[in-house]
């Protein structure tokens, strides 16, 4: 569920501590005790996160007073200047204990992680990104897989079934402790049912599924609530596409876009400790990472994702493939001029359930660039059609030439499929170039 922000998502990192250590049954007894005693202090904070407003005692209201010209006091109900008529404000210190605090050490250590804890805190203070209020909570059990991992099963809010929070054992200034744990910094999660129902999708997989609990939900915080909720049970797998890589200190920072381009861009930085281990990437080489959802609002543009980086090792790489890799899927048949024709003789029924078929498709065919000017592309199909187009993809940008044989898609945008009304000259397609086939080189 969404009431915490630790402990559900796919690990991806290597275990820390001694996973492999055997427990005698004494030894056992003691750090299944630790946890729960751990835990309990982890959801009694948690509770405390969200508090009625001191200032306004939950009315969300507050009285203005002033003095009118004869001098007497008057009052005016105004809105709390401290909740702004939420009726309940967020507890800095336990806010902080819960989502900072009780994480590892090296979940605190990563850089920029203190910065982003205050940044997350100013946010909440605003409304945005605001906690689930926890108002009960009960233990159901506590689960040891072994000696660094446990599970601790929580009914919160009268949840008929409880909800796994992961946690692991690791040393902190000479002491050890159990921590909550976070997939991002704390080591491979070991297998076993008691890891919950994570689910690897894709980001296309995810805006479906929240387009649906969107639709599901009747008001703004019950799909806030839903959207929070189904993040907490998957992490997006998402693969991208090497720009460049950076110097950065001792080490580097490896910028990405799309595999299909786009001005969309991320980065993630390795230490002078794993330099060596990235020198073999290059430009356009693809990266596939897993990344955690994090939902800031009900819309898509609200949602973002925490990468789950730790290093070259958590990454799965290959080699420049070439040109493509976009979101959708390839239709079959795959031509454009294909679809049109069949589009043109469909009657009124057949082309409404056309429109439905082509969403989320590429149609290709191939063509002859006959013209480059600047980002710009002209080419012409084996009928003797001419369409330009961008290259947004900055790999196509760098490799398409004039000469080349290209295989163009061309991929439906969704609004306009929404609004076509049977119509194709309402459909609006994206351009992009899935393969290059260069030009036969000049003998002389």
């Amino acid at each position: 569920m969404a009431w915490h922000r630790a402990g559900l998502a796919m690990a991806l990192l290597l275990a820390a501590g001694h996973a492999g250590d055997e427990l005698s049954e004494g030894a056992r007894r003691e750090r299944i005790s630790r946890l729960r005693s751990r835990a309990a202090i982890w959801y009694g904070s948690r509770k405390k996160v969200i508090v009625t407003c001191p200032r306004c005692k939950g009315t969300g209201t507050e009285i203005a007073k002033s003095r009118n010209r004869g001098g007497l006091e008057t009052g005016e109900v105004v809105t709390c200047t401290d909740c702004d008529g939420r009726c309940e404000v967020v507890n800095d210190d336990h806010y902080r204990k819960v989502f900072f605090d009780m994480m590892t050490p090296q979940y605190r250590a990563q850089p920029g992680r203190a910065e982003w804890i205050d940044r997350e805190l100013a946010n909440v203070r605003e409304g945005r990104g605001w906690p689930t209020t926890v108002e009960r909570w009960q233990i159901d059990r506590v689960e040891l897989l072994d000696a660094t991992h446990g599970v601790v099963w929580a009914r919160v809010n009268g949840e008929k079934t409880p909800s796994p929070m992961r946690w692991i054992w690791t040393d902190e200034n000479g002491k050890p402790q159990w921590f909550a744990y976070d997939e991002g910094s704390d080591g491979l999660w070991p297998g076993g049912e008691a890891t919950g129902g994570v689910e690897e999708i894709d980001w296309k997989e995810w805006y479906r599924r929240a387009e649906a609990l969107r639709a599901k939900c009747t008001t703004s915080l019950a799909r806030l609530e839903a959207l929070k909720a189904a993040a907490e049970k998957v992490v997006v797998v998402e693969t991208v596409k090497i720009i460049d890589i950076e110097p950065a200190g001792d080490g580097a920072k490896i910028i990405c876009c799309r595999p299909w381009g786009g001005p969309w861009r991320t980065s993630v930085e390795v230490g002078s400790d794993r330099i060596d281990q990235v020198r073999d990437w290059g430009k356009w080489d693809r990266l596939t990472w897993r990344a955690r959802v994090i939902v800031n609002g009900v819309t898509d543009a609200d949602v973002s994702c925490e990468i789950l980086w730790y290093g070259p090792e958590s990454i799965e790489w290959v080699k420049n493939p070439g040109l493509g890799g976009y979101e959708f899927d390839a239709a079959e048949p795959g031509s454009f001029f294909e679809w049109c024709a069949k589009f043109d003789a469909a009657d009124a029924a057949g082309r409404e359930e056309m429109i439905k078929e082509v969403r989320g498709k590429t149609l290709t065919d191939e063509a002859t660039v006959f013209e480059r000017n600047g980002e710009q592309v002209s080419v012409r199909f084996k009928d003797g059609t001419v369409a330009s187009f961008p290259l947004t993809d900055p790999q196509a940008a760098e490799e398409v030439r004039p000469g080349d044989t290209i295989v163009v898609a061309r991929m439906p945008d969704t609004q306009t499929l929404d609004d076509a009304h049977g119509s194709r000259e309402n459909i609006r397609f994206r351009f992009g170039v899935l393969e290059r086939r260069p030009a036969p080189a000049d003998p002389d």
